[in-house]
C-alpha cells in the first residue's frame, strides 16, 4: 500500500512536467509566424521558419 502512495503522486508530477513541456514547445513553434506574415509562404518556407524559431 505504501508503494502506491509514493507511485501515484510521482506519476502525476511526471504527467504535469510532460504536459508543460508539450505546451511550451507548442507555443514556441507558433511564434515562427506572426499575423499575415506567412500567408503566401510555401510549406518548405514555413518549415524553415519553424526551425529558426526553435533554434533561437
Amino acid at each position: 500500500m505504501k508503494q502506491v502512495l509514493i507511485f501515484v503522486p510521482a506519476l502525476f508530477l511526471l504527467a504535469l512536467i510532460f504536459l508543460g513541456v508539450m505546451l511550451y514547445k507548442g507555443t514556441e513553434s507558433s511564434t515562427a509566424c506572426i499575423g499575415e506574415e506567412c500567408a503566401g509562404l510555401s510549406d518548405d518556407e514555413l518549415a524553415d521558419r519553424v526551425i529558426e524559431a526553435r533554434t533561437r
